[in-house]
């Protein structure tokens, strides 16, 4: 499983740039730009949502075997406190795809067409079609 520290690739891409960018990379280098660039929104949004109280607070992580509310949110990860005091911190590398989609739509009510058109990338990306077709259509 591919993690990603999302500024930071982004970042090392614009770097290298110029070694990329010609064939037959050159594609291959926008598209990936173009999926951390909205991978990048779709973080910051969640992370504003948060702050203005329009993300849910509840979160789970059944493979970590954690339950309990968002205690904070950062641009690389999420503090969670458990129901038996603590605060724990998952760093947003530590979700398989499934699961970062899960928590993104357990998150929201009802997306924005743009934070869906992001997690609809995102996706296609890991392989989640099904998830993608989803987006899609909402």
């Amino acid at each position: 499983m591919l993690q990603y520290q999302f500024r930071d690739a982004l970042k090392q891409l614009r770097s290298r740039s110029g070694e990329i960018t010609q064939p037959p990379y050159e594609g291959l280098f926008q598209e990936k730009l173009q999926l951390i660039g909205r991978l990048v929104l779709l973080i910051d949004a969640i992370q504003n949502d948060f702050d203005l109280g329009t993300f849910l607070k509840s979160f789970s992580f059944p493979r970590m075997k954690t339950e309990g509310r968002i205690h904070s949110l950062k641009k690389t990860s999420i503090s969670v406190r458990l129901p038996s005091s603590g605060v724990i911190t998952f760093n947003f590398n530590q979700f398989l795809p499934l699961e970062f989609y899960s928590f993104v739509r357990a998150g929201y009510k009802k997306l924005s067409p743009q934070l869906s058109c992001n997690l609809a990338a995102y996706c296609m990306e890991f392989g989640l079609y099904e998830q993608a077709r989803k987006e899609f259509q909402s």
